[in-house]
Order: C-alpha cells, then sequence, then structure tokens
C-alpha cells in the first residue's frame, strides 16, 4: 500500500483517504492525508445525508481537495456500499492505480443486523428485569418491529403477487390519493405502457415535489415489447434522471434497494429506540449506585474494578472470536508475477532455432534459468511469510495489550514454511515437442546468385532439403505453462500456513481470556456476596444492563 510520496523539496506528504461510514448510526468521518475536512468543504454537506445518496459526487468531491487522483482509499463499513463506492469511481472512469482501494474495517451487513436484533428481543424475552417491563415495551412499539416492508405497485396490465419476499408485501395503488402520507424509502413501482403514460406523469409530478421522496426508491415495469429506450427517454422527460426498469417484480435491483434503504432505517431506528430505553435505566441506575456506594464504597470500588477489567476481558475476546486474517494475497501474486515476467523476457530477442544441438544447449540453458529463479521466488515467498507470520503476532498481541491486562502473556506460534520442499522438474522433454522438420527447397548460395548459368540450372534440378526449427517462443510459453501451477501451490501453502497460524492465535488468546474472565467473575461474586440483598438486587440490575448495553453496541457497531 503506497501512502505517501516525495515531493519537489524532499519532503513527504501522505496520499490517502479515510471514509468511514456507518449507515445504521448516520455516522459518516472523512480525512484527507490524516486532516479532518475543511469547514468549507463539501463533505460537510453531505455527512449527515446516507452514502447513496451522494455517491456519485464522490470522485469529484474525493478529486476537488486531494488535487487529482492517485491516492489511497481507505474505506470502513459494509462490504456492499464498499463495491458501491468502488462502482461510482470506475462509472466515473477513475480505475487503479489512478485511486487503489483498500476495505479496512468490515460493518456486519444488514441482515446480520436483523438478526442480532432477533436475538435481543428473545434475550429481553428470557431475561426479565424489574426495571425493565418487556411486554409493555414490545407493546408500546409493535409498529416498530413488525418488520413488514410495503411496495407499492402503480399501473395495472400485470398479475403482480402480493409479495415476493418474506418481509415484503406490494400494496396495488390506482389512485394518487390512495398514497400512504409517509414514504420514506418506501420502493414505488410503475407499470409503465404507451397507454397509461399520462396517468404516470400525474403520479411522478405529485411523488417528485414531496420531500421524503427520492428517485432511489422509484423503479418502472414494461410490456416486453415495448422499445425500453424509448420508455427511458419519456421517463426521463418527467423528471427521473437515471430511471431504473426492472426485469421483473423479483429484480435483483429491487432487493437491493430494501437491504439498503427501508431495511437499514428499520435497524437505525430499533437502536434509536433501545438507546433511549438505555439512557433512561443508566440514569435510574446510576442515582442509586452513588446512594447504595455510600453505605458500602469500599466492595463498590473493588466490584466496579473488576466489571472495568471485565469489559475490557470480553471485548478483546470478541475481536480474536471475529478471527479477522492479516492480507497477504497481494504481495504473493506480485512475486508470482514478476517471474512470469522474467520468464516471458528470457532470450526476447531471439526467434529459432535451425538445429538439435543448438536446441538443446538452449533447453539446458532455460532449465537452469527457471530454476535459479524459482529459487529466487521460493526466497520471495518465505520472506513474505516471515514478514506476514511477525505482522499476525503484533496484531494479536496488540488486541490483546487493549484489554490492558499486563500479564506479559504472549500466544507465539511456530509454524515454518518449507521451502525447500518445491522444486520444478526437468522440462527437456516437455521442450523436445516444439521440434518441427520438413522439406524445403534449398535456397540459393552465393554462387548461384553471381552466376547466371548456375542459377538456370538449379531452377531445372529443383533441390529438396530438411529443414529443423524451434522456436524461442514455444520454449517461453511452455516454461510459463509448467512453472505456474508449481506457484499457484507454493502460494497457496504460504497462505493457509498464515491463515492457521491466525487462527491458533485467535484459539490460544480466547482461552486465556476465558481463564482470566472466569477467575475476575469468581472474584466478583465473591465480593457481590458481602453486599446486602437490596445490594445484591441492584448489582443484578447492573450486571444485566451491562449485557443489555453490549448487545445494542454490537448492533450498532459490530
Amino acid at each position: 500500500m503506497i501512502l505517501s510520496k516525495i515531493h519537489e523539496k524532499g519532503c513527504i506528504k501522505m496520499v490517502k483517504v479515510e471514509l468511514q461510514y456507518n449507515p445504521y448510526l448516520f455516522e459518516t468521518f472523512v480525512k484527507f492525508n490524516g486532516e479532518e475536512p475543511m469547514i468549507n468543504s463539501l463533505v460537510e454537506k453531505y455527512k449527515t445525508v446516507k452514502l447513496q445518496q451522494w455517491l456519485n459526487k464522490v470522485p469529484g468531491i474525493f478529486y476537488d481537495e486531494m488535487n487529482g487522483f492517485d491516492f489511497d482509499l481507505e474505506f470502513s463499513g459494509t462490504e456492499s456500499d464498499f463495491l458501491r463506492l468502488q462502482q461510482s469511481f470506475l462509472t466515473a472512469g477513475i480505475t487503479e492505480p489512478s485511486v487503489r482501494f483498500f476495505q479496512k474495517e468490515i460493518l456486519e451487513d444488514v441482515a446480520t443486523k436483523n438478526e442480532r436484533i432477533n436475538q435481543l428481543l428473545s434475550w429481553l424475552e428470557i431475561n426479565r428485569n424489574r426495571r425493565f417491563p418487556y411486554l409493555d415495551f414490545i407493546e408500546l412499539n409493535q409498529d416498530l418491529f413488525v418488520n413488514e416492508y410495503p411496495c407499492l405497485l402503480i399501473g395495472s396490465g400485470i398479475d403482480i403477487p402480493t409479495s415476493f419476499h418474506d418481509e415484503v408485501t406490494i400494496e396495488s395503488i390506482e389512485a394518487i390519493n390512495q398514497l400512504p402520507s409517509d414514504l420514506e424509502n418506501i420502493p414505488i413501482v410503475f407499470y409503465i405502457d404507451m397507454n397509461n403514460k399520462e396517468f404516470i406523469k400525474e403520479f411522478l409530478d405529485v411523488l417528485l415535489i414531496n420531500s421524503n421522496v427520492i428517485q432511489e426508491q422509484i423503479f418502472f415495469l414494461c410490456p416486453g415489447n415495448l422499445n425500453q429506450p424509448t420508455l427511458q427517454r419519456l421517463v426521463q422527460d418527467y423528471g427521473i434522471n437515471c430511471p431504473t426498469f426492472l426485469k421483473g417484480i423479483s429484480d435483483k435491483r429491487l432487493l437491493d434497494y430494501f437491504h439498503t434503504y427501508p431495511q437499514t432505517a428499520f435497524v437505525a431506528q430499533v437502536l434509536k429506540c433501545l438507546q433511549k430505553e438505555l439512557e433512561k435505566l443508566h440514569a435510574e441506575l446510576d442515582i442509586e449506585d452513588r446512594q447504595s456506594q455510600k453505605v458500602n464504597a469500599l466492595v463498590y470500588k473493588k466490584i466496579r474494578t473488576l466489571e472495568d477489567i471485565l469489559h475490557k476481558l470480553n471485548i478483546s475476546k470478541d475481536q480474536f472470536e471475529k478471527n479477522e486474517v492479516v492480507e497477504f494475497v497481494e504481495e504473493l501474486q506480485i512475486v508470482k508475477q514478476n517471474f512470469i515476467e522474467k520468464l516471458e523476457k528470457w532470450n526476447k530477442r531471439r526467434v529459432r532455432i535451425d538445429n538439435d544441438y543448438t536446441a538443446y544447449q538452449v533447453m539446458a540453458q532455460l532449465n537452469y534459468f527457471v530454476q535459479l529463479q524459482f529459487q529466487e521466488f521460493l526466497s520471495q515467498v518465505e520472506s513474505i511469510y516471515f514478514l506476514k507470520s511477525k505482522e499476525i503476532e503484533n496484531n494479536k498481541l496488540a488486541i490483546y495489550l487493549k484489554a490492558d491486562y499486563n500479564d506479559g502473556f504472549v500466544a507465539n506460534t511456530q509454524q515454518d514454511f518449507e521451502g525447500s520442499k518445491w522444486y520444478v522438474l526437468d522440462m527437456t522433454e516437455s521442450l523436445k515437442v516444439f521440434r518441427k522438420q520438413e522439406m524445403v527447397q534449398k535456397q540459393d548460395d552465393i554462387l548461384e546468385l553471381i552466376n547466371p548459368f548456375i542459377k538456370k540450372k538449379q531452377r531445372d534440378t529443383l533441390e529438396m532439403v530438411e529443414r529443423i526449427t524451434y522456436l524461442y517462443q514455444d520454449f517461453r510459453d511452455k516454461a510459463v505453462e509448467l512453472v505456474t501451477p508449481v506457484m499457484d501451490n507454493v502460494i497457496a501453502e504460504c497462505i493457509r500456513l498464515l491463515t492457521e497460524k491466525s487462527s491458533q492465535e485467535d484459539r490460544i488468546y480466547v482461552l486465556h481470556l476465558d481463564e482470566l474472565i472466569g477467575k475476575h467473575e469468581a472474584e466478583k461474586e465473591e465480593l457481590t456476596n458481602q453486599l446486602t440483598e437490596d445490594e445484591k438486587e441492584l448489582q443484578l440490575d447492573n450486571d444485566w444492563f451491562l449485557q443489555f448495553e453490549n448487545q445494542v453496541n454490537k448492533i450498532g457497531r459490530g
């Protein structure tokens, strides 16, 4: 990854854009070369807007801020948003290496967030607490947790199912006054043909002046026998800049819209609702905690210290359980490509060989060259393996040290890469097959060119001779063909070992953290037993609250 470049005066300047986007918390953070955007930056205008609504402007904004392209773009967010970000640059005609894309942190997708919400609701139902009336909470927010998403269909002439997805219901709209008062995030599908175009225009005139309607939520269906470009131009004349025509009601683009807008909005609304409950509970518990601690301050101090330790240990454990592996495939592929380029350039100016003796000499030379370069390839792979092994060890240790538990524990695993077991077979027999033998007319020698009489005699009696040919390009191509699968196996083995090392260290740290967590939970339980019954009850409430809070945080930031 290139993060800086040297300017004319010798100073080093970073060339990196960092973009963090959390659609569930409506958080957008941008840094240009490690610095926050200027107050008058266009980025500030869009920080409170969904990323999807200004994606097409991102390339231009970043170009202006960085005074051109040629920078790294480091993104933290969902994988789908990362792909959309890349596509926005491709659409603008910007490709790598002009802008180099990296996904730093992957935010869980909306399906995972929905699953976490369901798990939390189940946990709340099972683990009731006197301070949180679960049934009242569900009753008060029943509209929120119904979890059904409407899709409006406007127009007629097609048989549409009542639903095309488990959580999506299709509602047919025949008149403008049937439109819901709140249209935010609701997809609207128009069935359009040449007979109902004025009817569609009336609807669009109303929708496009609605502040809660964006063009991304408007879709079109048309009969298969109609010319879509004609309808597309018509819809553009009606005010839709980039109309989306679906192939059917089950089109993936419509489902993607549900994931990106209404389902994501649902997660955001649930988080907002839960955060409100947490704030209320925290305020209530905080008052009682302070009152209780006046009586038994020393015990509570020790308990709070243990809770802080346990909180950090559990965060560290969660990170190890994600089992994230350091990226290293790119470096290995570069080493492989360098080897291939060397083979392709070997004796590049030579074209053919015209005898067996020389050909066998050349084969031997090529074999030696391949063996030499393969050893260099192995040496480079071993070097990458060593560096990445250390990087894995350092990254894992850094995660552990974030727990602020300085017991000196280090989970180093010994997993060596054995380059010596890999080799390339002698290619001679494979190269011999390129021998071409044919009978050709003997070429004029120098005397025949000078003496016309000799040349006339040669024409009268054509002489055929044997010609042997080997092509250098065949040798080069065959060498690449034979070596490539061996290199691929070496790279696969390197990746396997590094992945295994990463997983092993995760498991070792998790086991160690489990021991520490168990030890400190026992200490906490012993201290809790010293409290009065009312204090114990309050402590149980605090424990329950922390579990509730941790689950909500995972929904928002996991």
